[in-house]
């Protein structure tokens, strides 16, 4: 479900600062992932090994 958004004839919606940079917030936040795993390895590495024993999706290997 999607809120309408209702404007005047003529005149574009203004993004909000959010939505204007948010390519912006997704690179700064992928860096400060990387960063903090590069930087506190201890604390990510139990939720890492915990997340990869209990999950059982895979993916099928389709050849030719």
């Amino acid at each position: 479900m999607s809120a309408a958004v209702v404007v005047a004839p003529g005149k574009a919606p203004q993004m909000g600062l959010f939505e204007r940079y948010l390519t912006l917030w997704v690179a700064l936040c992928i860096i400060v992932g990387i960063g903090l795993g590069q930087l506190l390895p201890g604390v990510f590495t139990p939720s890492a090994r915990r997340r990869s024993r209990t999950s059982t999706f895979r993916l099928p290997c389709w050849s030719g």
